[in-house]
């Protein structure tokens, strides 16, 4: 059977399609259809002719007739025994020749021709999809690679309003599994902060976040902005014209949070100031695997331990709302009773979202001897920033800063978080069990329950496990895990930081040690609320003239508060 220019043709267009496989666009897929339903009718009406001439016709006539004659008789209501006999014969010749045309595209060495001549949609999809595993997969470099993401990443970000949310989640997610900055632990946390959803929290504006602040361009040109003459190559321009966009995009959305929880504020008959600046002016935010605000609450720094049992989120706000309720519990009762009335009370804590800064100054030769100073800089601004959570999330004074775990029990009077020592300037192995007792079940199971204490006061219930003090903790009481060396008191991990109150022995006011559920003390950041910029020039006070130093300027945006004082209890002398 000779081929035509036309079926070379359709074969040629085929052929190009399916090399395109699986990255096929739907408009692509459409004309793929068209040609193969062509090329089949082609390829039918070639087997038609070969068939009519090589095979005798039934009673000389062809398939367009035999066609009608069975419609002719199909549509008669009472066929005589002669007509009958027509029909069937006709029937036969019909399928004769149909399966004559099936078979010869069966051996036709097209695969969509051949598709098309199995008996099942089933069969032909199936055939389908095994050409498609077989055939080898198209070369892509890396860097092609990285190109589709960014062109796919520009794309979603040209229009925020419009950008496909799962698209934004999917090249974040992408993002961080390739960064060997961020720790397993970290990648976790951000995973779940990125499937997180709330009032507060955008998980599309995070993913943004991560896909603009993540690109190599957006690196280079933030340390060339800490330079005094940056001089951006086309590529940079373009990722901080993307950080400049997404940056509106969260001034906007914090705007509208604003106003939401001030009209919230209003009709609970609260009046507070709305305060939130705009941050479209001033540095750039850092790269968010950089970005201490990011990776410390993300569990990235050793130094804040509690950050690894608090419960951490993020908001586009200079607020983060918290809804809770008093735990209400089943009744006992007989058939045909009244059901008591059990609503819970649903209370609300916001937790305020504060700003932190920290300064360095270096001289301008030190600026031009050390190339490599904004990297360091940048590690410097990570490990004060991770100190600073350690020490407010302890003891932060609340009100216009961080509000402490400490700070937070010890204001709360109105609640059974407080057991006091049986003699006040002293631990006793009584107290250590009455303060672990008087802590509901709940909480006490919880996988985030642990022993906030400073090491002075680890010091003094660790004594209280020795042979020689009466009716002191067992050696179960308290355990040192092999493999960590974690310290555990009643099976739970104990904290010891540095920053929680110190054992002075005074017989005065003083706090030990807060035992509880640590995912009810919220640590909440703001996203892109940290950035480093340069101060080019620092001048004398007195004077006003430069005083041949320079600067970096690091801002942080972050709050904390205990959210459920029921979880905790703290030992103290009163």
């Amino acid at each position: 059977m000779s081929i035509t220019s036309r079926e070379a043709e359709l074969v040629r267009r085929i052929n190009v399609i399916n090399s395109l496989r699986p990255h096929v666009t739907p408009a692509q897929h459409t004309e793929w259809e068209a040609l193969v339903t062509e090329h089949e009718n082609l390829r039918r009406a070639q087997v038609l002719s070969t068939t009519s001439r090589s095979r005798p016709k039934a009673s000389g006539n062809s398939l367009e007739e035999i066609t009608a004659g069975i419609r002719r008789l199909a549509r008669t209501e009472h066929r005589s025994p002669a007509q009958s006999a027509e029909f069937h014969a006709l029937c036969r010749q019909s399928k004769a020749i149909n399966e004559a045309a099936r078979l010869t595209r069966s051996r036709s060495s097209d695969p969509a021709v051949r598709r098309s001549a199995m008996k099942s949609r089933s069969a032909a999809a199936a055939d389908l999809a095994r050409e498609q595993r077989a055939a080898p997969a198209p070369a892509r470099s890396y860097a092609e690679g990285d190109r589709r993401l960014t062109a796919r990443a520009r794309v979603a970000l040209g229009d925020s309003s419009s950008a496909d949310g799962s698209l934004l989640r999917d090249l974040a997610m992408r993002d961080i599994s390739t960064r060997n900055e961020l720790s397993t632990t970290t990648q976790d946390r951000l995973d779940g902060l990125l499937r997180d959803r709330s009032p507060e929290v955008d998980p599309g504006i995070l993913a943004r976040h991560i896909i603009v602040t993540g690109r190599p361009a957006y690196r280079s040109a933030w340390l060339k902005s800490l330079t005094s003459t940056p001089a951006f190559t086309p590529e940079e321009r373009h990722a901080i014209d993307d950080y400049r966009d997404h940056q509106g995009s969260m001034d906007r959305h914090a705007a509208a949070e604003s106003s939401r929880l001030f009209a919230q504020a209003a009709a609970r008959g609260e009046h507070r100031a709305m305060n939130e600046a705009s941050g479209s002016a001033g540095g750039f935010g850092l790269p968010y695997y950089l970005d201490p605000q990011i990776v410390v609450t993300a569990g990235g720094v050793a130094s804040a331990q509690l950050l690894s049992v608090a419960k951490s989120v993020m908001s586009t706000s200079n607020n983060y709302h918290v809804w809770s309720a008093a735990s209400e519990g089943f009744a006992t009762q007989s058939e045909g009773d009244t059901a008591a009335d059990e609503t819970p009370t649903f209370g609300g804590v916001d937790i305020p979202i504060h700003m932190a800064r920290d300064f360095i100054p270096f001289s301008i030769a030190f600026g031009q001897d050390q190339p490599g100073w904004a990297d360091n800089a940048t590690e410097l601004f990570r490990n004060a920033f991770g100190e600073y959570l350690s020490l407010k999330t302890a003891v932060g004074p609340g009100g216009t800063d961080v509000c402490g775990v400490f700070t937070a029990l010890t204001n709360a009077t109105n609640n059974p978080s407080h057991v006091t020592v049986g003699s006040a300037g002293s631990i006793a192995s009584a107290d250590v069990r009455k303060v672990w007792s008087s802590l509901p079940e709940r909480y006490r199971v919880d996988s985030s329950c642990a022993w906030l204490v400073s090491p002075s006061v680890e010091s003094q219930i660790s004594a209280l496990a020795a042979p020689s003090v009466t009716d002191g903790l067992g050696p179960q009481d308290i355990t040192t895990d092999t493999g960590t060396g974690q310290r555990r008191l009643f099976g739970k991990p104990i904290l010891s930081v540095a920053d929680a109150p110190a054992f002075t022995g005074t017989s005065g006011s003083a706090n030990y040690a807060v035992v509880g559920a640590f995912d009810r003390y919220y640590v909440a950041s703001r996203i892109g609320g940290y950035s480093v910029e340069l101060v080019p020039l620092l001048r004398d006070v007195s004077t006003g003239r430069p005083t041949g130093e320079r600067g970096f300027m690091a801002v942080a945006r972050v709050g904390g508060d205990v959210v459920d004082p029921q979880a905790f209890r703290i030992l103290s002398n009163s």
